[in-house]
């Protein structure tokens, strides 16, 4: 995720949240940086690699993004 940003984002500021709750661990990552459509490069290696390893870890990937809006990646797993 933070080689997507240093590589492709542009940004100034990246956050880093580790969280566990309710037996969910969820990692984000936010960035300020130019964004992009997700529709257009849905089918990109970059994000078919990090689905595949959110699949390996039976965890949930989100992406969020809009043009000059940043972007948002949430990983999800189960702990229990």
């Amino acid at each position: 995720m933070l080689h997507n940003v240093v590589k492709h984002a542009e940004a100034t500021k990246v956050e880093i949240v580790l969280t566990r709750t309710n037996g969910v661990l969820q990692l984000q990552v936010v960035d300020n940086g130019k964004g992009f459509c997700t529709e257009s490069v849905g089918s990109g290696n970059g994000m078919k690699s990090m689905q595949a390893h959110a699949g390996e870890l039976n965890g949930q990937l989100e992406i969020d993004s809009q043009p000059e809006r940043g972007t948002r990646v949430t990983l999800s797993v189960s702990c229990k």
